[in-house]
């Protein structure tokens, strides 16, 4: 296999993107994804790979035009590998086009957590993991393409999410959901302040309630994150610092 992909990585990526578009198993979905990855970085190495980086986020982006064809979990399938895409090709992509990637992913979000809920409709909890997923690789490699609002509006998501009484036979959401709160904790730092204690209260009822351990692992990681950097705020503010430690104690003994 590393020898095929050193000589044929160009044309492995070409045969896996017009397969990934009409793949509907999500575990297929995830190997082909893990395989053009393997591509990427083999170009990566090589001091190449940029027009094919491009390439390839343009294919994905057109393909969405069209997303009354796609299933939703390939639309899903989509935002995951952007994620890749964004982690393994971040000297590859520009910000006006990762912009465009990010305006997708926080439309889907509003799309279901918003407008869904206003109609009485159930969101579609499979495409708002593959959504903050995809915000994930934002964050990680692009967070200046990310302004003060989107973050705010980001936090604001990621708080409903991790509400203990929203019903999800899978765990694909608040998986997504508390790795990019344990991973990107200080970039929402003004927001965990003023607004930490229902936060911290979903997650200390989540980690009571549920039965998954790799679940139970993400919200301990999450946790850790959150109170981490609470703590840290409280000492450069004495006055409401105080008050938070009390809340702190009762919540988490």
């Amino acid at each position: 296999k590393k020898m095929f992909l050193d000589e044929h990585a160009v044309y492995v990526i070409d045969q896996c993107s017009a397969l990934y578009l009409k793949i509907e198993s999500k575990a297929n979905t995830v190997s082909v994804a893990n395989l053009i990855q393997d591509c990427l970085k083999k170009l990566h190495e090589r001091g190449g790979g940029y027009e094919k980086a491009v390439e390839l986020s343009d294919l994905l982006f057109k393909s969405l035009s069209n997303k009354q064809r796609l299933s939703i979990t390939v639309i899903d399938a989509i935002c995951t590998l952007m994620q890749t895409l964004f982690d393994t090709a971040a000297p590859m992509l520009d910000n006006e086009r990762v912009s465009r990637w990010h305006g997708f992913f926080m439309h889907n979000l509003k799309s279901e957590m918003v407008t869904k809920g206003q109609k009485k409709k159930p969101p579609d909890l499979q495409l708002i993991a593959g959504s903050f997923s995809g915000i994930n690789g934002v964050l990680s490699s692009f967070s200046d393409v990310v302004t003060k609002t989107s973050l705010q509006e980001i936090f604001r998501y990621l708080v409903l999410c991790c509400n203990p009484n929203v019903e999800a036979k899978r765990h694909a959401m608040q998986t997504a959901v508390l790795t990019l709160l344990a991973e990107h904790t200080p970039k929402f730092r003004e927001h965990l302040y003023k607004d930490n204690a229902k936060l911290l209260d979903f997650l200390v009822k989540m980690l009571g309630t549920v039965k998954n351990a790799s679940l139970k692992n993400s919200i301990c990681k999450a946790l850790s994150a959150l109170v981490h950097e609470i703590s840290s705020e409280m000492t450069r503010n004495e006055e409401e610092g105080a008050s938070l430690f009390q809340h702190y104690l009762g919540t988490l003994v």
